[in-house]
């Protein structure tokens, strides 16, 4: 889900599509849960794969967070 969140944020995202995202990912959760996938993923991957895939996410984030916060702080500075 925090893929999602980061990827919706990122690419401006809307809401509809955000709605559907979702729901598929809760569809596919429900599948894994159910069938016992995800224990078997777990094993299989390697913590350097889990480690650079947080950072590919967060650095995006990380980046429109600083241009958000920019952008605010030069509007109360205009005011």
């Amino acid at each position: 889900m925090k893929v999602l969140a980061v990827v919706a944020i990122t690419q401006q995202w809307s809401p509809s599509v955000v709605y559907a995202s979702g729901f598929a990912m809760g569809l596919i959760w429900l599948l894994f849960g159910a069938t016992g996938i995800m224990g078997w993923i777990g094993r299989i991957t390697p913590n350097s794969v889990i480690r650079g895939t947080q950072v590919a996410l967060g650095a995006p984030l990380a980046f429109d967070a600083f241009k958000m916060s920019n952008s605010i702080m030069d509007r109360n500075r205009l005011e």
